[in-house]
């Protein structure tokens, strides 16, 4: 797993790439707590496009990180799952609480509307 994070003002977009598999969900949650310890988020875009597997030690991942963002005040957006991905979210209940976008460009749009 490999996590790309890049700020755009107050969002924190997360770009992930591999396996959201155990080892693949540790890399992501580090990445992530490391990053939001440093700095004030208002939001965190999870972008999925170049996941190539999920499995529940990634859906809890993900779980995990909308926790830690409703305790900051924040919220949580995923962008970008191929549809593989998409229907392991959506079949676990992902989607209720984290909405799926098309691309960065909506969830950012997205979040300027909410502000």
């Amino acid at each position: 797993m490999q996590v790309e994070l890049q700020w755009a003002g107050r969002t924190l977009i997360a770009r992930l790439s591999g396996d959201l598999d155990e080892h693949g969900a540790e890399v992501f949650r580090d990445a992530v707590e490391r990053a939001v310890r440093r700095r004030a988020y208002d939001h965190l875009v999870v972008n999925l496009e170049h996941v190539s597997f999920i499995d529940s030690s990634g859906l809890g991942a993900l779980l995990g990180r909308y926790r830690r963002a409703r305790e900051d005040g924040a919220r949580v957006t995923a962008v970008g799952a191929p549809p593989h991905v998409r229907a392991v979210l959506q079949m676990a209940g992902i989607l209720q609480f984290i909405p799926l976008l098309a691309g960065e460009a909506d969830a950012l749009a997205a979040g300027q509307e909410v502000r």
